[in-house]
């Protein structure tokens, strides 16, 4: 079943990488010839759903996602140390936010934004995560002392507040998309 996990997103990303193959290369032209065979109602219907938000170019990024929350998941799983996992989630963020920012692959803008922030938000969290590790794996007692005790509250309120910017940022992109569809 884990396998399974695994290929399904990684299947798709690897056809996309031997796309991007130079054209000159024999398994860049059969790549490019392979097309999901779109007879069925079901997998007609399953490819629009899932193809619906992105641009023409960027058929693998479904594919893509899953494989950053399959990431993210293994990450949490297989740490023994909570400063490892933590460095490790914030380290996948990382790529997939660069991935992101490179790729610009939904078709509406603010989606693009709206992307691009809660991916940013990920990727703070992550290091506010990290520190709050780091202070639970200290040698020292946090509580112990006044000021460090101030320094993990101000952390955990800092993670706290970058849960709100991506839902404002979504709620703020629907109000102005139902404004500027009416006005239209």
């Amino acid at each position: 079943l884990a396998l399974l996990l695994v290929a399904l997103p990684v299947l798709p990303l690897g056809l996309w990488v031997l796309c991007q193959l130079p054209p000159s290369w024999q398994i860049a032209q059969w790549s490019r010839s392979k097309r999901l065979p779109l007879q069925s109602n079901m997998l007609r219907e399953i490819n629009e759903s899932a193809m619906q938000p992105f641009t023409g170019g960027q058929w693998h990024f479904p594919a893509l996602l899953a494989l950053q929350r399959l990431t993210t998941v293994m990450c949490m799983t297989f740490s023994d140390i909570q400063a490892e996992a933590s460095l490790s989630v914030a380290m996948v963020s990382l790529c997939f936010l660069l991935l992101q920012v490179l790729q610009r692959p939904y078709r509406v803008v603010w989606v693009d934004q709206l992307q691009l922030c809660a991916n940013t938000c990920l990727v703070l969290m992550c290091m506010l995560q990290q520190l709050h590790s780091d202070f639970a794996t200290a040698v020292f007692v946090v509580e112990r002392s006044p000021l460090l005790a101030d320094f993990n509250h101000r952390v955990n309120a800092c993670m706290l507040l970058l849960l709100f910017p991506t839902p404002l940022f979504l709620v703020y992109g629907k109000l102005f998309m139902q404004e500027h569809a009416a006005g239209s």
